[in-house]
């Protein structure tokens, strides 16, 4: 359960730092995103198989079924965006603001 956890803690890093690094592109704070939240799940389940519950497995797919929702809306927008100005760069979305 150990090797899990760990592996969990690895996937969050490596999605903490894609976020830091790669502010500009909207594309790739999504997957970093998505990273994270792979890794926030894999805690859940692997607490969910070491304390013999369900909940941590049952909270997984709640957040599973928000991360995903979350990402068909921002595709959509980046899709919308891209067909209005075909730019997509974090720096471009300041013009949103009212």
């Amino acid at each position: 359960m150990n090797l899990l956890i760990q592996l969990s803690i690895l996937i969050f890093i490596i999605g903490l730092l894609g976020l830091l690094t790669n502010i500009r592109s909207v594309i790739h704070i999504m997957i970093s995103l998505e990273l994270m939240y792979l890794s926030i799940n894999l805690i859940l389940i692997a607490t969910s198989i070491d304390t013999n519950t369900p909940i941590g497995q049952v909270i997984s797919l709640f957040v599973l079924a928000t991360a995903a929702s979350e990402a068909a809306v921002g595709l959509s927008l980046l899709v919308l965006r891209f067909k209005l100005k075909t730019l997509i760069e974090l720096n471009s979305f300041d013009l949103l603001r009212a």
